[in-house]
């Protein structure tokens, strides 16, 4: 069974912007010295995204597959782990209900609300950590495999469509999607985050295209700058 994640003493710090940009499957905790502890998941198998709560506790999504981009059919609906750093230990399991697909990352909005995107089933899916209830929410573009997500200053909910050559937002309060297209075909969004000024940014993950994104909100812009030259990498 694969290592959960990595804790170093006596000071840590998780490196969440890295792995949304980079799409890193399995998130560690760092620290640039000190030992290495090992925390294998409670239940389940191939750990992907990682978020913190208020409380800070580290939630951890399970999807018990490896996507590629989706599972394969068949495979039952993921779990959600949640762990207390201070005492090493895990506090709880959530089996996602059936019709719910496999979260890969997660993402605390500030009503201690969590957000996942499943791309199985096609849907934009939540815990209720108050009543202890999931909900779901089915994308408007079929086959758009939702995939990464982040919460922006506002409360809505962001996610990129790793099908579909899209991000979309989704709004909590009226419940209404909106989808943004990317100028380039199968570009394949993958890892996304919001920085201070509400700035969506997103990877666009095919070799093809090798492009990150930034959509400005306020102006309904979508800019994009190469990561490199060429396709291959050559200058």
């Amino acid at each position: 069974m694969a290592p959960l994640f990595r804790r170093f003493r006596p000071l840590f710090v998780i490196l969440a912007a890295l792995v949304l940009a980079l799409g890193v499957a399995v998130p560690v905790l760092v620290h640039a010295a000190g030992n290495a502890t090992d925390y294998f998941v409670a239940s389940g198998s191939d750990p992907w995204g990682t978020t913190f709560d208020s409380n800070g506790n580290v939630w951890v999504a399970v999807p018990g597959c490896d996507p590629n981009p989706t599972c394969s059919a068949g495979t039952a609906p993921g779990k959600i782990e949640e762990f207390n750093p201070s005492t090493s230990s895990w506090v709880q399991t959530l089996q996602l209900p059936a019709g719910y697909g496999q979260p890969l990352f997660l993402a605390f909005d500030g009503k201690g609300r969590l957000w996942f995107p499943a791309g199985m089933s096609n849907a934009i899916e939540m815990y209720n950590a108050g009543t202890k209830t999931f909900h779901q929410w089915t994308v408007p573009t079929a086959n758009a495999i939702p995939w990464d997500v982040a919460v922006d200053h506002s409360g809505n909910v962001w996610f990129t469509e790793h099908g579909s050559n899209k991000i979309a937002r989704f709004n909590p309060n009226t419940r209404v999607f909106k989808e943004i297209a990317t100028p380039a075909t199968n570009s394949v969004p993958y890892g996304l985050t919001v920085d201070a000024n509400n700035n969506i940014w997103f990877t666009e993950n095919n070799p093809a295209v090798a492009l990150i994104a930034k959509y400005n909100v306020s102006k309904s812009k979508l800019l994009e700058y190469k990561v490199r030259p060429t396709a291959n990498g050559n200058s």
